[in-house]
């Protein structure tokens, strides 16, 4: 037996519908190795249809994440402006695409077709921007301690005591990455954008 048909009913016993997720962070130009996740999740999700369960293989681009250095082969003075910037707030370096990140990510999607991949490609941005994870950012919010501790187990330098699990945009220069929240109330989070270490924060 193969291991994506053992994987696939580990999960037919569960039963239910199932969806397996892939993605990527869109910092540059996607490569082979990158093909490796989606691939694996597609093959999942046919064998578990083959099998008769509900199943989709989804791709999700981590399209609003920030931009922590100019990827090759993008001119460094022109673009070291945007450090900071989520992708999706980046303009394309070519005016054949749409933005940065339909620059990076439409040949990797489009070539997908050739191997008979069949996923669907869903936009983090897309997903921030309809609200569909404000009542999970309220409940990180809610869980922030709980968060801190569970990362921190992980990393060299520990995050302080007062983080928070939310990173706004600057409200003057739009960056993500400079920002720190110092605390939240309902609906609203206090921010300060400080400022990473590669790029100055707006105050």
């Amino acid at each position: 037996m193969h291991w994506v048909d053992s994987i696939a009913e580990a999960l037919l016993r569960r039963g239910g519908r199932h969806v397996v997720a892939s993605g990527i962070s869109i910092s540059g130009h996607i490569h082979i190795g990158h093909a490796n996740d989606v691939f694996i999740a597609d093959a999942v999700a046919k064998v578990l249809r083959e099998r008769g369960a509900d199943a989709v293989a989804i791709w999700y681009a981590d399209d609003f994440d920030p931009m922590r250095r100019v990827p090759s082969p993008l001119d460094q003075a022109e673009f070291g402006r945007y450090l900071g910037f989520p992708y999706v707030n980046i303009p394309s370096p070519d005016p054949a695409y749409r933005s940065f990140v339909d620059y990076f990510a439409r040949p990797f999607t489009d070539c997908l077709k050739d191997f008979g991949i069949e996923v669907e490609i869903i936009s983090g941005a897309e997903v921030y921007r309809s609200g569909r994870m404000a009542e999970l950012i309220r409940r990180s919010l809610e869980q922030a301690e709980k968060i801190r501790r569970i990362l921190n187990m992980f990393r060299e330098t520990p995050l302080p005591d007062d983080w928070l699990p939310f990173d706004p945009p600057g409200g003057t220069c739009g960056r993500i990455s400079t920002t720190r929240a110092n605390g939240w109330r309902g609906d609203f989070v206090g921010y300060k954008c400080e400022g990473a270490t590669y790029v100055a924060g707006c105050g």
